[in-house]
């Protein structure tokens, strides 16, 4: 069986930082939900990652569901 793994750099962490904070701007529950569904979207690729299409060289991507953003 092959192992996958998940490379989350910190440079993504402000980024979801400061989109959290840009949704709550508009509204506390949309700054909220962006968050939920980051976190169930990478929870997903981590048990399944092999149904996300390859986008670049062994990196598979797939949108936030909800937002336009790719994860």
């Amino acid at each position: 069986m092959v192992t996958y793994s998940v490379e989350i750099r910190k440079s993504v962490l402000v980024d979801i930082k400061e989109i959290i904070g840009y949704y709550n701007l508009i509204s506390p529950k949309l700054g909220k939900e962006f968050y939920l569904n980051y976190k169930l979207k990478l929870a997903n690729i981590i048990s399944n990652p092999l149904i996300y299409q390859c986008k670049y060289k062994n990196v598979r991507t797939s949108k936030i569901d909800g937002f336009e953003y790719l994860i």
